[in-house]
């Protein structure tokens, strides 16, 4: 188990200015200080390894006809992709979604077609939902996901953003502020999102540090970050996956690009290839 424990000033640097935290090298056993708003002291546990949740797969869930659209070797996760519901549901609604041809029918109309010729019940209650969007990004996808796959524990958000811009306050002075508050590999840094939800916000270092992430948490790619808020961060990922292959950690994510929705196989040597050069932010609830 590896056991963080926030101390009572989560984001000091976001809301006072002072520096953030350093870190030592990667451990199997990590201590790291966070600042917390609303707890004096929180000890939490992370597992280097996520527990998965003993879901059977529906026998009626088909199995992928089409070639998936995938980022990196989808192969180091195939015995996931054969047992786990999440993944089944997932990369059967990848298959519907990705071959929506918008020249002939609006969006809205192509996912209502769909349903009604699916016998599958799970995949037909994801279909109702997204048959609510006229117009698919990668945080309403996130957001359908929440509603209607909760094995995957994703937070929820309320009301659910329409710009990623509107969670992430306790992080947007240092990351709007690079001169005054430089990255320094390493930092871990989180604060209490929502204390109701169990939702956690972190701006953190992640290179080496993948086994911290878990199923259902969201992460937003750094890289469009704009301090104006008017533009960018809109690159969401949903991590799905967490497993070590070769003496390397991989994440599973999903996410959706330009008119598709792409499966992420990432290790931790090409992370900030697609979620940022320096500081990750990410949202989650320990399980």
């Amino acid at each position: 188990m590896v056991i963080l424990v926030f101390s009572a000033v989560l984001l000091g640097a976001c809301k006072t200015g002072g520096e953030l935290p350093e870190n030592q090298g990667k451990t199997t056993k990590s201590t790291s200080t966070f600042e917390a708003s609303k707890t004096s002291t929180i000890t939490l546990e992370l597992t280097p390894t996520p527990t998965k949740t003993e879901t059977p797969t529906p026998t009626s869930t088909p199995k992928p006809t089409w070639t998936p659209l995938v980022h990196g070797d989808i192969e180091i996760f195939k015995e996931e992709m054969e047992n786990e519901v999440v993944l089944s549901i997932v990369m059967g609604l990848q298959g519907i979604v990705n071959k929506y041809n918008p020249e002939k029918e609006s969006f809205t109309e192509y996912i209502q077609r769909q349903e009604e010729v699916v016998t599958d019940e799970r995949m037909s209650s994801v279909l109702r939902e997204l048959s609510q969007i006229e117009e698919l990004d990668s945080i309403k996808l996130a957001h359908v996901l929440q509603k209607t796959v909760p094995e995957l524990d994703i937070v929820p958000f309320s009301p659910w953003p329409e710009s990623m811009y509107e969670v992430i306050d306790p992080c947007y002075t240092v990351l709007s502020n690079p001169e005054k508050f430089p990255f320094k590999p390493g930092n871990r840094v989180g604060t209490v999102f929502s204390e109701k939800d169990d939702i956690y916000i972190y701006m953190a270092d992640m290179e080496n540090y993948l086994h911290l992430l878990s199923p259902g948490d969201l992460i937003v790619n750094m890289n469009t970050f704009n301090s104006n808020r008017k533009e960018g961060l809109d690159d969401l990922s949903v991590i799905l996956e967490v497993k070590e292959n070769s003496e390397e950690m991989y994440i599973l994510a999903v996410t959706y690009k330009e008119g598709q929705i792409v499966l992420l196989s990432i290790s931790e040597s090409e992370s900030k290839e697609l979620f940022g050069q320096q500081y990750w932010v990410f949202w989650g609830r320990f399980k």
